[in-house]
């Protein structure tokens, strides 16, 4: 198993939702997914208040744009380019192609691939 398949396996598992940060009047946050399963919370509600995660903070900026469904946008797009790059062996005349006409081919078949999987992620 590859890394990307293990990435996969494991953003599939958690649900593939977005998350958002939730402010519970003031109080506190936790992060949670569109059907309100926490996925964490800062930790103030249990009075601890050393160091924690707020959706101020960068990490926690980073930990939800990181959630599952950002994840396996990412991951196909990146199979989406493999093709691509794939794709560009079989030009031809590749020898001869200008960048511009690679670079259409690319895009050309990036948006072919992604089609064929059907990417709803993000």
């Amino acid at each position: 198993m590859t890394p990307h398949d293990e990435l996969r396996r494991l953003a599939e598992a958690a649900g593939a939702h977005e998350w958002r940060w939730m402010d519970q009047d003031g109080y506190y946050h936790r992060l949670e997914t569109p059907e309100g399963q926490i996925v964490m919370d800062d930790g103030s509600a249990c009075g601890e208040y050393g160091a924690t995660i707020s959706p101020d903070d960068v990490h926690g900026q980073y930990i939800a744009a990181a959630n599952p469904a950002r994840i396996l946008a990412l991951l196909d797009e990146v199979e989406a380019l493999k093709e691509a790059i794939m794709r560009i062996h079989n030009i031809p005349g590749k020898v001869n192609a200008k960048p511009g006409a690679v670079i259409n081919k690319m895009q050309q078949a990036a948006r072919v691939a992604l089609s064929r999987k059907g990417s709803t992620h993000d």
